[in-house]
């Protein structure tokens, strides 16, 4: 058989360069930003990055023996020059004494945060100096060392949040003790760092052997990412959502109270990710480090959860070592070297997938924990491999003797996979792949297939996420049975036919699964108790699988306790395609326009509601959140592949009948079948549908149903809206243009690059051409494996296969929730190179093709690695951002006079709060006046970033679009919404109105709009069911909530004017009119068009009437983001235009009637129309928009 390798090769290569081409031009078109990156600043900040690099990288090569210390410290200095280098190509040092505080400011973040490492390793030394854990020690085992001190730094940080004392003073005692401990171990710690002398000498001596450029391209790549992600986690606080609503915000109010806030309604309230907690410290460990710099404590943390991209980067390249030595081809009864070829095609895919889109923006802005999850996958992994090496190479008369001292690593793996389950589920499969492994070189593969079977059925029983899209539990439990009979014969096979070293893997396996479950027991399983005791949940048979799958942390920055008890556990993200589509608690029109209960405000607060009539008449809102938020990345409904190309060519292989409906889901294929019935909404095509399912059940059914017995938000077209979504989710239809197929069915297994709402590509995708030749090199491996019947390589492909079988089966489709499958995947390419490169059983032919697919691996990943570099050089921080690192910036001071207003001085302690209110000016009056809120008078805070920067976070609900409130506003009675609220401790509602964009423009997002708005008849004149704005407009015109602050002049008129004025100047409404009204004032951007302005010019008339008087001056503070008592500065004009000048104003009202009184004489000289309509559009058109109000 092993002469098919070649056809297989060789039909293999066919299939490469036919993708390279198609698949080189389809990327490329769907990302021509790059183009735009092909700019001399970018290249000047590659080859600076390049440039650095030589000081060490000279080092290394010209001394026989280098020492770590001297590497470090020229690292370090390279650092510096990149650092300096970087801000000079990208134009942010402003003056000549910014260097120098550049400098410091990086070697503040590089000694502070080496030391915190170090002090980890002294720790995990100590651990496993103790516990006698290695009879010997070599590189292995230092780096294991570091994986122990680093989980034990983690454990100990839970421990000192959970006890309420995670205080600064208290961890720096902790490190001090950490490094007065180092100074104990002084000579077990030389044992460590003569290792590393060591594998750096090793390392001198491959370098000038052989393939030096290689080496020294690959190690300046690695450099490079390590300066470019030093130098851009630079930055003084998160501006991604994610970091700013959960990666950094959640330790930072940790580090901010001391530990976790229990019983607090809002972030906090819970155990954080294991993760977490090394950024908590972060903000912790720096804090008295502010006095001597103006970097904010914000920056280490993101400055640290960047190391975990340096922790993955240093042992995914000693893992890749490992796993290349075990599966190294036999030569002579010996076990060869490692292929260096393999090894530099997995360490260029390390580096690739660190460097891209989707790599570097986790890190470098996002600021994920993901990376650390990953970082403790790796240390799992690399301690397997390390065990399955060591077996395999102890003679048999060592096996007695020397068993129990190589186990010790397989229960170190298990251990860090208990560990990486906590800090995030996403790591179950990564323990399921080498649970299979395992299993396969204990047993044969048809045990390991069994098992993996089994492990997929499990998914549809068990019911994660969204698996019920594809497996339901009867499915699942067939599944589950077929692999239980499979692995039953696998392992009466087993039993039969011994394999060496059987009772050994026997123990082990038993062992590792003890070890890893006890982990999980003892370091999860009692937060999750407590969790469930104090929130009253008595459903304890979901509890063994929340401990395997789902979270630690009950609260993920969210209102935990609004969560069911019931929810599923978690495994991964998903798009969120398989909504229930079925109808539930549909609004009833008549609930909704019932003026029962109709009190005033004085009336309401003497009136009171037990908890039931509260709830009655509330309604789900429509949409799904999840769906909404996913969609923006992965689409909705399908995609269209052309019949031409590859894609058209392999798809006719399956889908070969034209004009025909493919699909498992029979409902979803009957009615691909008749969707010519759907096209036309109408009751005669419903009948003829009706007719068609009366002989099914299910959710099609329920539709059909729903469409005779229509209330509330259920319309005869959003009943056929729904119905051909239905079908074009669940079926796959074939047409003369092409190939209709669900985006679900896609982009779990990543085989198309992502389309998205702004473009066909996104952060998640610029790696996608390298992700489709490692998916095809993958199916390759498997072939070649099954031919030479190399049965380690058939284990090894097969559960790296059913790993990704098991992601595809429970719908997870964003990238990095599989950060480990990535792993996985390089190491089987690399493996895969290495069987068919260097088995000295493979003929000539078959090497030489072998050699022309490792040449398209190296062109591929030469051209992505380039393309990484350049987008990460086009991130670099640029204005204040990039001054911030430098502490030096520009600042405004505010004079006394008009002549001399407003004077820009260079200042040498440009700081987080300088950024702060350039970027977030609008946030600073709330801020200003939430500083000192009462705390139950909670905040609800939809959209925006402002909750990152309050600084009382008790009872802090995030409500992100808007899903809590207008649930909570539903049943459309004021007073029973103002009693929810208050008993919910909300008093303040700050809302983005920009949140309602993607609902606007975004196809499949309507849902958002409606929830966030209201739905609207076709005229977008009245309302057909009131959604999140509408109902806070009638709310505020039923006097329970009052205007507290806003930049969007839209919304200051929407809920400030009184219903005469309103009329006055829109002329005679009803009570609904004027709630549409208000609503439509409030996010007035949504309703202008060029064709329609009306809006903009009632608002402009409005403004215009105001000016003359005191309401007018507070409409331009309010546009100008500033928050001031007009009444008071409006009676000081006379005094201030009299000759009083501005020397007793405050530096906002300084600006403010500044502006005013300039604003005033261009009126008088009839100039000022260009610039009201300016200021106007600014306010309304703004992205930096935010709504603040107040229950009175």
């Amino acid at each position: 058989m092993k002469s098919l390798n070649k056809w297989i090769l060789g039909g293999l290569l066919a299939v490469f360069t036919i993708v390279l081409f198609e698949g080189g031009l389809s990327y490329f078109g769907n990302h021509s930003y790059y183009g735009d990156m092909f700019s001399w600043k970018n290249f000047g900040l590659i080859l600076s990055a390049l440039a650095s690099a030589t000081l060490p990288l000279y080092y290394l090569y010209t001394t026989p023996k280098p020492q770590f210390g001297q590497i470090l410290w020229r690292i370090a200095i390279s650092l510096g020059t990149f650092s300096i280098l970087h801000e000079l190509i990208s134009g942010t040092l402003i003056s000549f004494f910014a260097p120098i505080l550049l400098l410091w400011n990086t070697a503040l973040l590089l000694g502070v945060g080496i030391l915190i490492l170090f002090a980890m390793f002294s720790l995990g030394s100590r651990i496993t100096r103790i516990s006698k854990l290695f009879s010997h020690i070599g590189l292995r085992e230092t780096l294991l060392s570091f994986g122990a001190g680093l989980v034990a730094f983690l454990v100990v940080m839970q421990i000192l949040m959970g006890f309420g004392i995670f205080y600064w003073p208290i961890l720096w005692i902790i490190l001090i003790a950490c490094l007065i401990l180092a100074r104990k171990e002084k000579s077990h710690l030389n044992i460590h760092l003569e290792n590393v002398n060591q594998f750096l000498a090793t390392l001198h001596t491959q370098i000038r052997k052989k393939n030096t450029w290689i080496w020294m391209i690959l190690l300046a790549g690695s450099l490079a990412y390590f300066y470019f992600g030093f130098s851009h986690t630079i930055i003084p606080y998160p501006t991604a959502r994610d970091a700013n609503h959960e990666y950094l915000y959640t330790p930072k109010v940790i580090a901010d109270n001391g530990g976790i806030l229990r019983g607090n309604r809002g972030t906090a309230n819970a155990m954080p990710y294991l993760w977490h907690g090394l950024i908590a410290s972060a903000f912790s460990f720096w804090k008295p480090i502010t006095s001597i710099t103006s970097l904010a404590t914000d920056t280490f943390a993101i400055n640290m959860n960047f190391w975990s991209g340096i922790i993955v980067l240093i042992f995914g390249i000693y893992l890749i070592i490992e796993a290349l030595k075990f599966f190294a081809p036999q030569q002579e009864d010996k076990k060869s070297d490692f292929s260096q070829n393999a090894f530099f095609i997995a360490w260029g895919l390390l580096l690739a997938w660190l460097t891209s889109g989707m790599g570097a923006f986790l890190l470098f802005v996002d600021n994920k924990t993901d990376m650390g999850v990953l970082s403790l996958t790796i240390l799992a992994l690399f301690s397997g491999f390390s065990f399955l090496n060591l077996l395999y190479q102890k003679d048999k008369q060592e096996e007695a003797d020397k068993t129990k001292k190589i186990s010790v690593y397989l229960m170190i793996s298990a251990i860090f996979f208990g560990f990486s389950i906590m800090a995030k589920p996403t790591a179950f499969i990564d323990l399921v792949i080498f649970a299979l492994l395992m299993i396969g070189l204990w047993l044969n593969t048809t045990s390991a297939i069994g098992l993996g079977i089994m492990a997929i059925g499990a998914m549809g029983i068990v019911q994660p996420l969204y698996a019920s899209t594809f497996i339901n539990p009867t499915l699942g439990a067939i599944i589950l049975a077929i692999g239980g009979i499979i692995l039953a014969i696998g392992f009466i096979r087993g039993l039969l036919k011994k394999k060496p070293h059987f009772n050994i893997w026997f123990k082990n396996i038993i062992s590792w699964g003890i070890v890893f479950l006890s982990t999980i027991v003892i370091f999860k399983a009692p937060r999750l108790a407590y969790q469930k005791i104090i929130n009253n949940d008595q459903n304890w048979s979901t509890f063994p699988k929340t401990l395997l799958l789902g979270y630690q942390n009950e609260n993920l920055g969210e209102n935990s306790k609004n969560q069911k008890t019931d929810s599923k556990p978690q495994l991964l993200a998903t798009l969120g395609t398989s909504e229930s589509l079925s109808r539930q608690n549909t609004i009833d029109s008549q609930v909704l326009n019932e003026q029962s209960n109709n009190l005033n405000l004085a009336q309401c607060k003497q009136t009171s509601f037990d908890k039931k009539d509260l709830s009655a008449n509330l309604q789900k809102a429509p949409g799904s959140t999840l769906r909404e938020d996913f969609g923006r990345y992965v689409g909705f409904n399908t995609k269209t592949f052309k019949r031409s190309g590859v894609a058209g060519l392999v798809l006719k292989l399956f889908f070969w009948e034209n004009n025909h409906c493919y699909g498992i889901d029979k409902d979803g294929v009957l009615l691909c079948q008749n969707r010519e019935k759907l096209s036309t909404p109408s009751l005669a095509n419903l009948e003829a549908l009706k007719k068609i399912f009366e002989n099914r059940e299910g959710t099609v059914k329920n539709l059909i149903e729903s469409g005779f017995n229509l209330s509330g938000t259920t319309t005869l077209d959003s009943v056929f809206s729904d119905l051909s979504t239905y079908y074009k989710e669940h079926s796959i239809l074939t047409s003369d243009s092409g190939f209709d197929i669900p985006y679900r069915y896609l982009v779990p297994i990543n085989a198309v690059f992502n389309w998205s709402l702004q473009n066909l590509s996104s952060y998640y995708t610029d790696i996608g051409l390298v992700r489709i030749f490692s998916l095809i090199a993958l199916i390759g491996a498997l072939l070649t494996s099954l031919t030479q019947l190399n049965k380690k390589l058939i284990f090894f492909i097969s559960a790296v296969g059913c790993g990704r079988i098991i992601r595809w089966a429970i719908a997870a489709g964003i990238v990095w929730y599989g950060l480990g499958l990535m792993i996985w995947l390089l190491l089987a390419v690399a493996v895969f190179f290495q069987d068919i490169n260097d088995n000295p059983t493979n003929n000539k032919t078959t090497k030489e093709l072998g050699s022309w697919i490792l040449g398209f691996m190296v062109f591929l990943l030469t051209t992505q690695l380039i393309l990484n570099f350049l987008r990460i050089g086009s991130q670099a921080g640029t204005g204040p951002f990039g001054r911030y690192k430098a502490s030096t910036g520009r600042e405004q001071k505010i004079g006394s006079s008009f002549s001399d207003l407003t004077k820009t001085t260079t200042t040498y302690s440009f700081g987080a709060k300088n950024v702060f209110d350039l970027q977030f000016g609008q946030y600073s009056p709330l801020i200003e006046e939430l500083k000192n809120r009462k705390d139950e008078d909670g905040v609800l805070i939809a959209g925006t970033y402002i909750q990152y920067f309050l600084h009382n976070q008790k009872n802090i609900t995030l409500d992100g679009l808007l899903s809590q409130l207008r649930e909570q506003m539903s049943d459309y009675n004021s007073c029973k919404t103002y009693h929810r609220l208050k008993n919910n401790h909300i008093k303040y509602l700050v809302i983005d109105p920009n949140i309602g964009t993607v609902g606007r423009v975004g196809a499949g997002n309507e849902s958002l709009f409606h929830r966030f708005f209201a739905k609207l008849d076709s005229t977008e004149s009245k309302v057909q069911t009131h959604g999140a704005l509408t109902m806070l407009a009638r709310f505020a015109q039923d006097g329970y909530l009052k205007l507290f602050f806003t930049n969007n002049i839209g919304a200051k008129y929407a809920f400030s004017l009184t219903n005469e004025e309103l009329k006055s100047e829109f002329g005679s409404l009803s009570d609904d009119d004027l709630i549409l009204l208000r609503a439509k004032l409030a996010v007035a951007k949504f309703f202008i068009t060029q064709q329609d302005t009306s809006l903009l010019e009632h608002i402009n008339q409005i403004f215009i009437k105001r000016l003359d008087k005191a309401e007018g001056l507070d409409d331009l503070a309010n546009i100008l983001n500033k928050k001031i008592d007009a009444q008071k500065l409006y009676a000081q004009i006379p005094t201030i235009t009299g000759g009083a000048g501005l020397s007793n104003l405050s530096d906002d009202e300084k600006i403010v009637i500044a502006q005013y009184l300039i604003l005033g004489q261009m009126i008088k000289a009839g100039q000022a129309s260009t610039q009201i309509s300016q200021l106007i559009q600014e306010s309304i058109f703004g992205n930096s928009q935010i709504i603040a109000l107040e229950m009175l």
